[in-house]
């Protein structure tokens, strides 16, 4: 896989590394799904102009990311009851349950990144 696709897919983990806030506030959230609907869009219409390719999987990686992170913040705030914070190099006390957060949406948010594109390879070359 082309290591282009995989940076283009890593959108939404990019941003929720280094600025998560930008996934919770409203206006910045509007822009990101705006982004990530266009790339679905197009991979979805390079799946079909383009049999053969991993990046139609790639493209749509950021909009189930992005669903992946609104699920897990929707998770966690019926749990704990306020917003997940970002816990990038902070390890101060009380923050467990955020820390959780974060680890689990990025191995999950990982998977999806490797594992969507090749299924969606295989799944071309099985006809679909």
């Amino acid at each position: 896989m082309n290591p282009i696709y995989f940076f283009v897919g890593a959108l939404v983990l990019t941003i929720a590394w280094f600025r998560m806030d930008l996934l919770i506030r409203a206006r910045s959230f509007a822009i990101i799904l705006g982004i990530s609907i266009s790339l679905g869009g197009l991979g979805i219409a390079l799946h079909i102009i383009q049999r053969d390719s991993y990046l139609s999987g790639a493209l749509l990686c950021p909009l189930l990311t992005l669903a992946l992170f609104r699920t897990c913040r929707r998770l966690f705030m019926k749990i704990v009851k306020r917003e997940p914070k970002d816990t990038l190099l902070d390890w101060s006390p009380g923050l467990g349950r955020d820390q959780l957060f974060n680890v689990l949406y990025f191995i999950l948010g990982s998977l999806i990144l490797v594992f969507f594109p090749v299924i969606i390879h295989r799944l071309t070359k099985a006809g679909w």
